[in-house]
């Protein structure tokens, strides 16, 4: 089912795509790491469609620093929370993602950039003598 909702995203046909994350979500006999990889994928096919509010939601159990998916989780929040119009409050969540040690490294470089867009500076979350 993913292969199919990636191949309606290749196809442009992002209502297939939401659909077929949509059923993954529902198959209870789904594995949960599958079904949150769905929830994640899902929500970002939908982003531009869904009430901030909503995204924000949503990610809520994915967006925790324990979980495998939080720093794409936190990222979709935190582009959230700016089309709510904050700056504060998803400055420092991507301040956070570049801190993240188990976040992959293009995502915290992108996210020390993002939150100094933001006013944060998260710019020793990169640095070689942290890790």
């Amino acid at each position: 089912m993913f292969t199919r909702a990636a191949l309606a995203i290749e196809q442009r046909d992002l209502p297939l795509a939401s659909q077929t994350y949509a059923r993954i979500l529902a198959d209870d006999a789904m594995p949960q790491v599958y079904r949150d990889a769905a929830l994640l994928r899902q929500t970002s096919v939908d982003f531009d469609k869904l009430k901030p509010e909503e995204v924000i939601s949503r990610l809520a159990p994915l967006a925790k620093p324990d979980h495998a998916f939080y720093g794409s989780a936190a990222e979709l929040t935190a582009a959230a929370m700016i089309k709510q119009g904050k700056r504060d409050q998803p400055g420092h969540l991507f301040a956070a993602i570049a801190a993240n040690q188990n976040v992959p490294e293009t995502l915290r470089a992108r996210s020390v950039q993002i939150a100094g867009t933001l006013g944060v500076d998260a710019s020793g979350a990169m640095d070689p003598q942290a890790r």
